[in-house]
């Protein structure tokens, strides 16, 4: 997750160090919208995979 976050625009995650309670990663709201733009990307592929696959069945 480190070099993800260094070669995003923004951070992608927060990180804490672990202690008594024990560290933990959060997700900002950048990797949120990330996470929603691939999903949205991904849908789009294949809906278009699937429509160029008809032309041919």
């Amino acid at each position: 997750m480190d070099s993800v976050n260094k070669s995003a625009k923004q951070p992608v995650t927060i990180n804490s160090i672990g202690g008594k309670g024990g560290g933990g990663t959060t997700l900002t709201n950048y990797g949120k919208s990330l996470i929603t733009a691939f999903d949205t990307i991904n849908k789009n592929c294949w809906n278009f995979l699937d429509n160029q696959l008809k032309q041919f069945l």
